[in-house]
């Protein structure tokens, strides 16, 4: 928060998780306990005390410096992994694209993690339509993926030792952090391990196995598409509520703009006078389907 000419900072969350705290503001030189000059041409306000310790902590950065800091430090490079064919037909594909698009529209440097796999030779923009260029490392893998359960599994299995590697010698990369998706556990599973930040989207609940509880002990932050999977995740794994945020599933307002129903239907040539129950989807036992008749 702050005024016109400048910003008061009492807390640094808002700075990129855990990978740059370290880096703003908290050497021993800033950790303040008496009234001393502070860095970037702010001042310490009094009560000042120290950093780490104390909640009342506050500074005040001129705006326009303040805008510098925020902007370098925010900037961060981000592996996302993902045990996908992509570019893909497949709903799925389309949800990644995008929510890589959102990420490079927002500052950061995305990488997408794939395994190398026969598919569409077109780039994910030509063929998602995006509005930015998504790069992507192709890593190898056994590329059996539709020959069977087992050789499914060899195949991701293949694709987890290779992003781990990857990943390993990226290790030291400063304003790093691994984003993943629980498509599986095979593109997550070796992310405990390494010394990298990593964060996780979920998009359901988990069960209590060896696996997921070691992810859970060390991921740096969790998001949910919805309460339930939050109050799950936090129940099952004791994983603390503050670190989960809840983000549902979005739209492109560039891509789909609303408009009345009866513009709809006319333009669909449907007619104006029943009702109409429209599923987008594959026709699973999970997905709940049975009770479209009964409603």
């Amino acid at each position: 928060r702050g005024d016109r000419y400048g910003a008061y900072i009492s807390r640094l969350s808002l700075l990129s998780p855990r990978v740059s705290r370290e880096k703003f503001l908290l050497s021993p030189y800033h950790r303040y306990r008496t009234l001393q000059e502070p860095p970037y041409g702010g001042r310490v306000l009094p009560r000042s005390r120290d950093v780490r310790g104390d909640s009342s902590f506050l500074y005040y950065i001129p705006l326009a410096t303040y805008t510098k800091i925020v902007a370098l430090y925010i900037v961060m490079k981000m592996y996302y992994i993902a045990n996908f064919r992509m570019p893909t037909e497949r709903a799925h594909g389309i949800q990644v694209a995008k929510m890589c698009e959102a990420f490079i529209e927002a500052g950061v440097d995305v990488t997408l993690v794939v395994p190398r796999r026969t598919t569409d030779n077109r780039s994910l923009r030509e063929f998602y339509g995006l509005r930015v260029d998504v790069p992507k490392a192709e890593l190898f893998v056994f590329d059996w993926y539709t020959k069977g359960r087992m050789l499914y599994r060899v195949s991701s299995f293949s694709f987890m030792v290779s992003s781990f590697f990857y990943l390993w010698f990226r290790r030291h990369e400063k304003n790093s952090i691994v984003y993943t998706i629980d498509a599986d556990n095979w593109s997550y599973a070796q992310l405990p391990f390494l010394r990298t930040p990593y964060f996780s989207e979920m998009h359901g609940d988990k069960p209590r196995t060896l696996v997921n509880r070691l992810f859970f002990r060390r991921v740096s932050g969790v998001i949910t598409i919805n309460r339930l999977i939050k109050k799950s995740l936090h129940d099952l794994f004791s994983y603390p509520e503050e670190d989960i945020i809840v983000e549902h599933d979005a739209v492109d307002g560039a891509h789909f703009v609303p408009m009345s129903r009866l513009d709809a239907r006319k333009m669909l040539e449907l007619p104006q006078e029943i009702k109409l129950v429209l599923y987008i989807g594959r026709i699973l036992a999970w997905k709940g389907l049975e009770i479209l008749p009964e409603a």
